[in-house]
């Protein structure tokens, strides 16, 4: 399974602003509409990072046509 990582740069992002995300992306996980947690959280010194499914069609900035 592909997983994509996703790195949140702790100078800009508050530990709770994370906890929030990640746990309101895995609450939210089981809909068939929503990408798939892995359950993997960590952080570096510079980064708080989680796993989640893989998009092969990118992501939804790349989907919606600009207006």
């Amino acid at each position: 399974t592909k997983m994509a990582l996703k790195f949140l740069r702790k100078k800009t992002t508050k530990l709770k602003s994370f906890l929030r995300e990640y746990s309101i992306s895995l609450y939210l996980s089981p809909c068939p509409f929503i990408i798939n947690m892995c359950g993997i959280a960590f952080e570096t010194d510079e980064y708080y990072i989680f796993a989640q499914e893989y998009a092969l069609a990118g992501d939804l900035f790349d989907i919606i046509p600009p207006q």
